[in-house]
């Protein structure tokens, strides 16, 4: 899965729309994004920070519908109905930061040493619970292969050890991610 850097500022620049729209601060862009989904998409989260601390996420393991409609409706939700979070308020908006991960379909681990911390992203399953880790989640935290496992079980809901039982399902994912400061920091550099 390859996404190039300016679909990723497209994206992004789609994302900033849909929220903005949703609380009224823009008018809704109705053309047409020009990104091509890759081959191998499995999904696609959007994460809501506001001064640095994170204020929703959420996503879609399997997107409903294109991509760009996907990370449109993953946005408005990650800033009003992440349950962990107050919803957004309209003048919070303009200082809220957006990144947008999309993800490879996941595979399930066989052997738990081919899980790479800071490549791969987790879901864990067992008993009808499921969680979900990006990979930036640990590489930004320096955990080790163990803790993420374990961080991964307690975002399901799980026993923190439950990563070691044979009843529970381990797959990894890569995936590309895309984030407003990066993207301006970058344009700011070339100017």
């Amino acid at each position: 899965m390859m996404l190039s850097e300016h679909d990723g500022r497209k994206l992004l620049s789609l994302a900033r729309n849909a929220l903005e729209s949703h609380f009224g601060l823009a008018s809704p862009v109705n053309e047409v994004v020009d990104v091509r989904t890759p081959n191998g998409v499995g999904g696609v989260f959007a994460t809501v920070t506001l001064d640095g601390e994170l204020r929703g996420c959420i996503g879609y393991l399997v997107p409903e519908l294109e991509l760009t409609k996907t990370l449109a409706r993953a946005v408005v939700a990650a800033a009003t109905s992440d349950s962990r979070f107050l919803s957004l308020g309209v003048d919070e908006v303009p200082r809220a930061r957006i990144s947008i991960s999309v993800l490879a379909h996941a595979v399930v681990v066989e052997d738990l040493d081919d899980i790479c911390v800071g490549r791969d992203g987790l879901i864990v399953e067992r008993d009808g619970l499921r969680g979900l880790l990006l990979p930036h989640v640990a590489r930004e935290r320096n955990w080790s292969r163990e803790r993420f496992l374990t961080e991964t079980c307690i975002k399901a809901g799980l026993a923190p050890q439950s990563w070691q039982d044979a009843k529970t399902v381990v797959s990894r994912f890569t995936a590309a991610q895309f984030d407003e400061y990066s993207v301006n920091k970058a344009l700011r550099a070339l100017t």
